[in-house]
């Protein structure tokens, strides 16, 4: 073919038909521009199937790992729950013989009263899309920010946990550890090797009623306890709700962009 135009191109400076010649140039540099507008437009659209790949691969991962925070969320937000439970029944053990009926559910409320409960998000895809900046393979406006927003959420969710958890342990030194013993309680819960209880669990301290100084002050550390997990149980239960909607909104697009 080119070989057929070059012919003709010499065929016409031979014959010095200036103006053909100049008409056959023309037309040579249209062909040249629209097989590169050619070329282009499919190098366009196989790039563009490739970040459309790439985009399904990132919103299916970052779809599991929604799922993930979904499961962690709900596991979280019921220990949350069992915590409150347990802070509440520290305070009526005053007003009560519970505690001295059933020792062993009492030593369950202790438990609870003592660990600290933690959400650890799942970001890894969306932090890698966002350092690599990937972000904008990402199609649809309105997904790609929901997305953001929800680790924006996410981000601040921990933070707020952190500093809520934290001022549970201080509060917890005072109250908890300084009023009950917790080496017995500790160590009845251990296997037998490593038991070394120093007394049997001392439950006097409940013996006294609420009009004791003592008592008031006990009671006012677990209130600001029940608090800080209050305030980490609803930041949960907001960032869960968020959670189920930008994966559903991910699998609606993924479904929408098979068909």
């Amino acid at each position: 073919m080119l070989h057929f135009f070059r012919k003709i191109k010499n065929q016409l400076l031979t014959r010095n038909m200036f103006s053909r010649y100049l008409l056959y140039a023309i037309g040579e540099i249209i062909l040249l521009v629209i097989g590169i507008l050619l070329a282009l437009e499919i190098d366009s659209k196989n790039n563009d199937k490739i970040n459309r790949r790439l985009e399904r691969t990132y919103l299916s991962a970052i779809s599991s790992n929604l799922s993930e925070d979904i499961d962690e969320l709900e596991n979280r937000m019921h220990r949350d729950t069992m915590h409150l439970n347990a802070y509440t029944q520290l305070i009526q053990a005053f007003a009560t013989d519970s505690i001295f009926l059933d020792q062993k559910k009492f030593k369950n409320v202790l438990y609870f009263s003592s660990i600290i409960n933690y959400f650890n998000p799942q970001n890894t895809v969306f932090e890698e899309m966002k350092s690599s900046g990937k972000l904008n393979l990402i199609k649809p406006f309105n997904l790609r920010y929901d997305i953001m927003e929800y680790y924006n959420k996410s981000s601040k969710v921990v933070t707020s946990q952190e500093i809520n958890n934290q001022y549970i342990m201080d509060i917890r030194g005072e109250s908890i550890d300084a009023k009950l013993d917790m080496n017995s309680f500790i160590e009845t819960g251990l296997p037998d090797q490593w038991n070394i209880e120093v007394n049997p669990f001392d439950y006097t301290f409940f013996e006294k009623g609420f009009a004791d100084p003592e008592v008031q002050e006990f009671a006012r550390h677990i209130s600001l306890m029940k608090a800080a997990v209050y305030i980490n149980l609803n930041w949960k239960k907001g960032l869960i709700e968020d959670a189920r909607q930008v994966k559903a909104q991910i699998e609606a697009y993924l479904a929408k962009s098979k068909q």
